[in-house]
């Protein structure tokens, strides 16, 4: 992920190598869905986030609507985690992925 976390004393943020406007989705977008099975810090925060704001991103729509089939199947084994903090965090990706 070309990105490094931003531990800050409240809240860590991520800093991105580059702008997450001119990456390509196929396939960081693909290894970040399989990331959200992840249950130890700070992987957690870094697939969740970088999800996120990669779905935030202008023009995300275009880049993800190619990649819907191949999302479900990452997102689908997340949601079937036992870890209630996975279930949740994808539940979160996966609204953000509805909002972009």
């Amino acid at each position: 992920i070309p990105c490094k976390l931003s531990h800050g004393s409240v809240n860590h943020r991520l800093i991105w190598n580059e702008s997450p406007e001119t990456l390509s989705y196929d396939p960081l977008l693909l290894h970040i869905a399989e990331g959200l099975k992840e249950t130890q810090h700070p992987y957690t925060f870094i697939t969740r986030a970088a999800f996120i704001e990669l779905c935030e991103q202008v023009g995300s729509g275009d880049k993800v609507l190619p990649l819907l089939a191949r999302l479900i199947p990452p997102l689908k084994a997340a949601l079937m985690s036992s870890n209630k903090s996975v279930v949740e965090g994808t539940f979160k990706a996966v609204q953000a992925l509805s909002n972009g």
